[in-house]
């Protein structure tokens, strides 16, 4: 009698064998040790895996093209992306870092120092630029943006030359700045800069020189935004002058204008203004003879001193005319006996003069 299982053999037909002879080989041999046995079992779940992945990658494959064809015919099914979508909106100006103070001091943080995963240069791109309260002490930054020649404001940063990390600092207080750039994908880029102690300038991961240059450069880009524009005027003495009404560190010297020392030799009149705690800013008008002498100090007290400051702000600020009208803005960073001049350098004033910057602070009204 012939075998059953011959019989079985000879009358399968080729699809059902080739399915059988696939899953025979599909399942392992018998292990001879428990090891063996556990390797066979990962193999069939790795294989298990790797099926149920290949499916899953064709779904997910199905679903992301239906996803793409509905968002590239919109709402009306013709092939084109809705209009609000073809064009993004432009990022609004950059914000400033958060910054409290205590005590009119603000702490540093991360942000102030060089970041090793950051670029050493301001990124180009920059739509906006903004100067900012850093660690120090407290001063009135300017409310407005910078929109307009940023790039410019980038390039000035990024000329100034690379240092090492600082190896001697000081152990004074003064005010700090930031300027944070902003870019249309919303992100930012802050350089921190410190006018006392270590007297840095951080930018990306490393050190530049001159945080004064740095923000004098963002004031002068700013002043240029707005040319003819008045300020809104608080407080008027002396031939119609008028103190800033945001108390910015802001100066203007016109472009193709006579030189600073032009200036200060040739100012005529003059005030004092003093911020009052409210927003506002009192003022006291600085008499000729005052003035001839506070000009001769500052044209003989010039330096390029590193800032030492251990007062509080509010600070005064000079606002001054020469005899054709042009306007100079010196701001003080320490009390009265710390200032900077419009040409960057730094102004200490000697024993008179510091005497009649006092008596005119407390005499403005």
């Amino acid at each position: 009698m012939t075998d059953q299982t011959d019989q079985t053999d000879q009358t399968d037909e080729p699809d059902e064998r080739w399915l059988r002879e696939g899953l025979a080989s599909a399942v392992p041999e018998p292990p001879t040790n428990p090891d063996r046995a556990r390797s066979a079992e990962r193999l069939a779940r790795r294989r298990r895996r790797t099926t149920m992945l290949a499916v899953a990658g064709t779904a997910a494959a199905v679903v992301a093209g239906a996803v793409l064809a509905t968002t590239l015919t919109g709402d009306g099914g013709d092939g084109r992306a809705p209009d609000d979508q073809l064009v993004a909106d432009p990022a609004p100006p950059v914000a400033c870092p958060p910054a409290e103070a205590k005590d009119g001091v603000v702490q540093g943080s991360e942000i102030d120092q060089p970041d090793p995963d950051a670029p050493d240069s301001v990124p180009e791109g920059a739509t906006s630029a903004r100067l900012c309260q850093g660690p120090g002490t407290t001063f009135r930054a300017p409310d407005d943006a910078l929109t307009t020649g940023v790039d410019d404001l980038v390039a000035a940063i990024n000329a100034l030359e690379p240092t090492g990390e600082p190896e001697v600092c000081t152990m004074d207080l003064g005010p700090g700045f930031r300027i944070a750039f902003g870019y249309d994908d919303g992100s930012a880029f802050v350089v921190s800069g410190q006018l006392y102690g270590c007297h840095t300038l951080v930018v990306g991961s490393g050190y530049r020189s001159d945080p004064e240059a740095a923000q004098a450069a963002f004031l002068t880009a700013l002043e240029g935004q707005q040319p003819g524009q008045e300020s809104t005027e608080t407080t008027t003495d002396a031939e119609g002058l008028a103190c800033p009404d945001d108390g910015s560190y802001s100066y203007s010297e016109p472009a193709g204008g006579p030189s600073l020392d032009e200036v200060l030799g040739d100012l005529e009149t003059a005030i004092l203004c003093v911020p009052d705690g409210t927003g506002a800013q009192v003022s006291a008008a600085i008499e000729p003879a005052d003035l001839a002498l506070l000009v001769e100090d500052m044209a003989t007290h010039q330096s390029n001193s590193v800032l030492r400051c251990a007062l509080p702000p509010p600070y005064p600020t000079i606002v001054a005319e020469d005899s054709v009208g042009t306007r100079v803005v010196l701001f003080s960073e320490c009390g009265t006996g710390f200032w900077r001049l419009p040409n960057g350098m730094a102004w200490m004033p000697g024993k008179d003069a510091v005497a009649i910057l006092d008596r005119l602070v407390s005499e403005a009204d």
